[in-house]
């Protein structure tokens, strides 16, 4: 890992920011990187990582790998990157941006008493919105609504 900023501690299992904003960097291999409180910058490199932004407004890249991304609280952007990425969407974590999401490769992650049914898709400026009730989960970055299906979501336990 490289770590530019911030008290980390290194912990079985993955990496915990315990606080600041964060540059977080992982390596080659299938990172757990935990950014906690603050607005971090979490990068996992290869493998397939699973990064979780915490609270605060982070951005998240999951460069090479299939990948799992968290926004978690805040308003997050979120890269995927190269690779099939599942995107966790979360009600009242605030409103996340996905920059790269490649319908039929990458997935929008439904957790536990989140369906598909709950949800509305419509067409936005910047692309597809997906919303829970009035708030905005996430907004698909020039991804056009009429390619948003059920097939593009996936239970996550």
């Amino acid at each position: 890992f490289t770590v530019t900023s911030g008290l980390l501690a290194g912990r079985l299992g993955g990496l915990r920011s315990l606080g600041g904003n964060d540059v977080i960097t992982g390596s080659a291999d299938a990172d757990i990187i935990n950014g906690n409180r603050s607005d971090d910058q979490i990068s996992g490199l290869g493998g397939d990582d699973t990064l979780f932004g915490g609270a605060g407004n982070d951005v998240l890249k999951g460069d090479e790998g299939n990948d799992l991304l968290f926004g978690d609280l805040g308003n997050n952007t979120l890269t995927g990157g190269p690779g099939s990425d599942t995107l966790i969407l979360r009600p009242s974590g605030g409103g996340d941006v996905v920059t790269d999401f490649e319908n039929g490769v990458d997935f929008l992650g439904l957790p536990e008493g989140l369906t598909f049914a709950q949800l509305s898709i419509t067409q936005g400026q910047a692309g597809t919105l997906i919303s829970f009730g009035p708030e905005v989960l996430v907004t698909l970055n020039g991804v056009s609504s009429s390619l948003v299906t059920a097939e593009s979501f996936k239970a996550i336990a």
